[in-house]
């Protein structure tokens, strides 16, 4: 199991890294030739020598001594991974903190560290004020895969002291302003919610094919919006109770759902959901685990679930392609995060040691891809009710009908064709209780 802690500045020393390893090997960078992005081989070995230990944890004592952060990842004792925020706001409005450095040991990569250790630079400045992180980024392709995967796009303003440094690096951004439950309880939000896609429908479908045929007879959809998901569990189970913290959602969901026997709903908070009239024998999640505790969401589903029941939990959401459309990409990085940068939120994979003391059992997890067929009104709805524009108009206030015009004159000479095919990125976790 990994541990995640601040570090102070006393234990900062070259020991703390006998066992880290920085090896990188890199073979293509990213390099801007002529104000365009383009990738180039230029392969090499990126190692740290003691010269560069010792540079290393003189940097870090000073971040702490300084008031910043530096937070490390620790599996069986020994430091593989840390971060690095330094506490001094720069750049205007933009208002940056610096993230200098983020490194997670090579025999330790892919196993959601870096993420982790990410997450928590984002919160520690968000507490702090922050609007954005400043990330003088390594400009290999492996590299910047992986800020692109945490959010970040290319900086507005470049902090010319770090280009001075290392002219090779990528000068990225990343908002830090965190969504939260409140963020979906508008009517506009609400309404909007009611028409996106129902590939709902789908992720139920693998998940009997995947997992069991049988059908169900107490549901219980956890955040169920305005009721996509709700119908899509009703598809194979005999009752649904639908919950929501927002009233608007509930609201949104009683209409979608109608008059078909079967339903009901409750405005009520994941963590806690009282027990039914009967014990859940299914529980779905679409969407919602980033806002919950999750222990307490686990403790409460202990008590209300049948024992071997099952715990679905999902989301998909829109990608970055379309189907034979470069032009969509380009926009979606180059002008749609940038007006509208990703905010931040807990994106953290659960895993079988953190579900396990609750009497939970990880059984599987997959990802994959799903396509829908958007209008461009259509897409432009959709893309209306997406976090990184809630947060705009909600919280900034930005007028909804120039935001709607910004989408149409961008999106004009990206759809090609009366409709354009949108790929959707998706994930389920299957969990069961244990008997």
């Amino acid at each position: 199991m990994t541990e995640y802690r601040k570090l102070g500045q006393a234990e900062i020393t070259r020991e703390l890294f006998r066992d880290f390893v920085r090896r990188q090997e890199v073979t293509d960078c990213w390099r801007k030739e002529n104000s365009a992005w383009v990738v180039k081989s230029d392969p090499f070995i990126d190692d740290w020598s003691e010269e560069d230990y010792m540079t290393l944890t003189g940097c870090l004592k000073h971040t702490v001594s300084s008031g910043g952060l530096v937070y490390g990842a620790f599996c069986g004792g020994s430091l593989k991974g840390f971060v690095s925020v330094e506490p001094e706001l720069f750049g205007g409005r933009q208002r940056y903190l610096d993230l200098s450095s983020i490194h997670v040991s090579a025999d330790m990569r892919g196993q959601g560290i870096g993420r982790a250790l990410f997450a928590a630079a984002k919160e520690w400045a968000e507490e702090r004020g922050a609007s954005k992180l400043y990330i003088s980024a390594h400009s290999a392709v492996e590299s910047q895969a992986f800020y692109k995967a945490m959010g970040c796009v290319e900086a507005q303003q470049y902090e010319l002291s770090h280009v001075e440094k290392e002219p090779f690096d990528c000068q990225l951004e990343c908002a830090v302003t965190r969504m939260s439950r409140d963020d979906f309880d508008f009517k506009r939000v609400a309404e909007g919610y009611k028409r996106r896609p129902f590939l709902h429908k789908q992720v139920m479908e693998e998940f009997r094919k995947d997992m069991t045929r049988q059908t169900f007879s107490n549901g219980l959809d956890v955040g169920c919006g305005a009721g996509l998901s709700s119908k899509a569990l009703k598809l194979i189970c005999s009752h649904v109770t639908g919950a929501d913290s927002s009233a608007e959602m509930i609201g949104a969901a009683k209409e979608v759902c109608g008059e078909e026997p079967g339903y009901d709903f409750l405005v009520c908070k994941a963590e806690e959901i009282p027990a039914g009239r009967e014990k859940y024998d299914i529980v779905t999640a679409a969407g919602v685990i980033q806002w919950v505790e999750r222990e307490k969401f686990l403790r409460n589903l202990w008590n209300i679930m049948d024992l071997n029941g099952y715990l679905l939990i999902y989301d998909f959401c829109i990608s970055d392609r379309m189907k034979d459309n470069e032009a969509y990409s380009v926009w979606w990085h180059e002008v749609y995060l940038k007006e509208f940068p990703k905010p931040y939120r807990n994106e953290h994979v659960w895993t079988e040691a953190e579900v396990e003391p609750y009497g939970f059992s990880m059984l599987r997890q997959a990802e994959y891809d799903m396509v829908h067929e958007f209008s461009l009104d259509d897409f432009i709805e959709f893309m209306m009710i997406q976090s990184n524009v809630n947060v705009k108009v909600e919280k900034e206030k930005r007028d909804v009908g120039a935001v709607r015009e910004w989408f149409r004159q961008s999106l004009e000479p990206v759809f090609l064709h009366e409709k354009e095919t949108a790929v959707f990125t998706g994930y389920s976790w299957y969990i069961q209780k244990k008997g």
